[in-house]
């Protein structure tokens, strides 16, 4: 993942979580504690292990094997921890794409 700062001042993340939705069904998900700072008006790659869930991935195939709309929405959760004092930031991103 590649977090992106356009701030005049470093991120120092101390952790970050994310969840990937195939229509509606959490497939996919993540954390990592291990993180670099990120420079001032910079950016870094972040390496999160990615867990596949594995009932409601077999729930997503199944819909997509009866559903022939061809069309697959996705929703992307992500939450940076960036301190005790100061509140998660969260980002969410959301869209379809055809398989």
């Amino acid at each position: 993942m590649r977090v992106v700062n356009p701030n005049a001042t470093k991120l120092s993340l101390r952790g970050m979580s994310y969840k990937v939705f195939l229509n509606d069904y959490e497939v996919v998900a993540g954390a990592a504690n291990e993180l670099p700072v990120v420079p001032a008006y910079g950016e870094s790659e972040i390496k999160v292990v990615a867990t596949a869930g594995l009932i409601e991935g077999i729930r997503f195939v199944d819909e997509l094997l009866r559903n022939t709309s061809g069309q697959v929405a996705y929703r992307i959760q992500t939450k940076l921890d960036i301190g005790a004092m100061d509140p998660a930031i969260r980002i969410e991103k959301t869209g379809s794409f055809s398989p």
